[in-house]
């Protein structure tokens, strides 16, 4: 399979993915995986901690025993 083909195939199962954490949790491997050797900014560093914290704040998180079950699913 090419590249572009197996773009197109990750593309088409992002599309019928409804679980929010799920897509976060691609979108951080994706930001992580398109930066040069997961370098990363002391400040961006920061905003992405200041952001996790909000996140938390507001409880929009999964626990891990919440994680291991919604595994299972899948």
């Amino acid at each position: 399979m090419d590249i572009n083909a197996e773009r197109q195939e990750i593309i088409s199962e992002l599309n019928r993915v409804s679980d929010i954490s799920l897509l976060k949790a691609v979108k951080y491997i994706l930001q992580y995986g398109l930066k040069k050797e997961g370098y990363i900014s002391e400040e961006d560093y920061n905003r992405e901690l200041e952001e996790a914290d909000d996140e938390i704040s507001k409880g929009d998180f999964i626990s891990h025993d919440d994680l291991k079950k919604e595994m299972l699913k899948w």
